[in-house]
């Protein structure tokens, strides 16, 4: 399984939208993915770290 760090647009920051409304209004976008869940959060904490806008799926 492949795991991603995704990013809520810019659409959806202007809106406000909280997360669920960014996914089910389909305002996300993949960033980067990786085989193993753990390699994607050390990524997104080392290099993405605003929990607003970017996640680990």
């Amino acid at each position: 399984m492949t795991h991603r760090i995704f990013k809520v647009t810019d659409k959806a920051i202007e809106n406000n939208m909280d997360w669920d409304e960014a996914i089910y209004n389909g305002e996300i976008e993949t960033v980067e993915e990786f085989d193993s869940y753990e390699e994607a959060v050390k990524a997104c904490e080392d290099r993405y770290a605003d929990d607003q806008v970017y996640g680990v799926e």
